[in-house]
């Protein structure tokens, strides 16, 4: 497996965890926001990914000993999968962050979103599906975790550079991306995806539209010049053009 880690500005690397998930080869982004002390870790990947994040850290410019935080954008599976592992693994006192509206689902008092719309369908689906649905329901089980502090929309953290808590919704209720104003960048999570160069939701089946279109909307009055996405990396031209004319169908 080739583990890439990117340098994208001063205090902020991504890592690349690649790993074959039912069959397909995919790679998760993961971000991470580091000073001399503290590192930020947005995400956590998938259940099992654990070993590969502490080793991409340690061959990062920060390390894992210095894994202070943890910023989740969304509660699915491939996002929240490794917290309890690293938590575990960690001397330090993790503290994980998640919007007011998401954190029930990571802490398993409510159904995440994505198991909950399986196990209506589960007459309904294949044998792929439904393995993939036990597979899910076992992972979710494993890593449910307690949130330390709830955000709000357009709350700023320092934690390297400030950074703004931007509130879309669309894939997921409580579904946010983080500004960081010096570096331009902007941690998108799923809000959508790079396919073959070209930006795309990730999940039209679950996907709110209209909250969609309104967080790109919203999202294409910043001054970006990096989007960093969880699924197919980093999207660097004419991003406020593509954005404005972005069709979600």
């Amino acid at each position: 497996i080739r583990r890439k880690i990117m340098n994208l500005a001063k205090g902020l690397d991504v890592l690349k965890i690649s790993s074959n998930v039912f069959g397909e080869d995919k790679v998760m982004y993961i971000p991470v926001i580091y000073t001399e002390d503290d590192a930020t870790l947005i995400d956590t990947g998938l259940p099992g990914q654990g070993d590969l994040i502490i080793d991409a850290l340690n061959k990062s410019n920060t390390s894992f000993d210095r894994l202070k935080n943890i910023i989740i954008t969304h509660h699915d599976i491939d996002h929240i999968g490794n917290i309890n592992y690293l938590r575990e693994k960690s001397k330090n006192n993790i503290k994980v962050y998640a919007y007011k509206s998401e954190i029930s689902y990571i802490t398993g008092e409510e159904t995440p979103f994505k198991l909950y719309m399986l196990e209506q369908m589960v007459d309904k689906i294949d044998d792929k599906m439904l393995s993939m649905l036990n597979v899910m329901g076992l992972g979710f089980k494993s890593s449910y975790t307690k949130v330390d502090v709830s955000l709000d929309n357009h709350e700023k953290l320092n934690l390297g550079e400030e950074i703004e808590v931007i509130h879309t919704g669309g894939h997921t209720r409580g579904h946010i991306c983080l500004y960081l104003k010096e570096s331009k960048v902007l941690i998108a999570g799923d809000l959508l995806q790079v396919e073959n160069g070209e930006l795309k939701p990730v999940d039209v089946m679950y996907s709110n539209k209209q909250e969609l279109k309104d967080a790109i909307k919203n999202i294409s009055n910043y001054d970006i010049e990096t989007i960093v996405f969880s699924h197919g990396g980093l999207y660097q031209r004419n991003i406020i053009g593509t954005l404005k004319n972005l069709i979600i169908e």
